[in-house]
């Protein structure tokens, strides 16, 4: 436990001169984007919750939810790249490109509906590959320091979903024997976007090293629980797959 505590220390990001040429800080801009970050997260806690609990899963109030669940995702992620230039915070970057692409990756399967893949999933999948190509130069260059081995492992995360999608895009008629596939990858990846928006908001409040993984140490096996619950029904043929070409087919009750 002592060895797992010291390298997590070694991992909790601290705040840093960036080696990165960046903007001048301008604290009113500054202050207000903050805010803006801040404000999308908090949406993105309580949409994302009304999504989870209300029902039937796929009904009106459902997908709304889901909707404002993803465009806070995205004003996030797009706050969270902005601020990067004002402060070097790569761990906080990296849970927000992991958060967004999920929660785009998961909306999309649904949306897709078997269809091919639109230039925007091709584009956002492309955009996690590269942000990680970039972020292990910069791990190798020693521009992340010590917080190297917490935000590749983060972005890892995303680049495996973010290939295994590319898989997907460029070989559609490979049939993977799951039923309700779609509707399968929908729960998981919203899930982990939800974990994700989690360990970010723990971070920045809670204190000590802990604080940034407890929503993943507890949210992961609760998300494995759900999911298999649901694995289990649709492989006995008890859950409905989805129909509709809409994100708001899933059959989820």
């Amino acid at each position: 436990m002592t060895c797992i505590s010291k390298w997590l220390r070694a991992a909790t990001f601290r705040s840093r001169p960036c080696r990165l040429p960046r903007l001048r800080n301008k604290s009113v801009r500054l202050s207000a984007l903050v805010a803006v970050h801040v404000v999308a997260g908090i949406i993105c806690l309580g949409a994302g919750a009304v999504a989870a609990f209300v029902k039937p899963k796929g009904g009106r109030r459902h997908v709304s939810s889901g909707r404002v669940f993803l465009y806070a995702l995205a004003v996030s992620a797009i706050t969270a790249g902005v601020l990067l230039c004002f402060r070097f915070q790569p761990f906080f970057f990296a849970l927000s490109v992991l958060s967004f692409y999920f929660g785009f990756s998961g909306y999309r399967v649904l949306a897709r509906n078997g269809n091919a893949a639109h230039f925007t999933d091709w584009f956002a999948a492309g955009g996690v590959v590269a942000v990680t190509t970039l972020s292990l130069w910069w791990g190798a260059t020693g521009v992340l320091g010590a917080d190297a081995g917490i935000v590749l492992g983060v972005l890892g995360l995303a680049v495996v979903a973010a290939l295994y999608d590319l898989w997907r895009f460029a070989f559609p008629r490979v049939v993977i024997p799951m039923r309700s596939l779609s509707t399968f990858e929908h729960l998981t990846k919203i899930g982990g976007a939800y974990i994700a928006v989690w360990c970010a908001f723990s971070a920045n409040v809670g204190t000590g090293v802990w604080s940034q993984i407890a929503p993943a140490l507890i949210g992961t096996p609760l998300l494995l629980i759900v999911a298999n619950r649901y694995w289990r029904k649709w492989r006995h043929g008890t859950a409905t797959a989805p129909t509709s070409g809409k994100a708001s087919s899933g059959a989820i009750e």
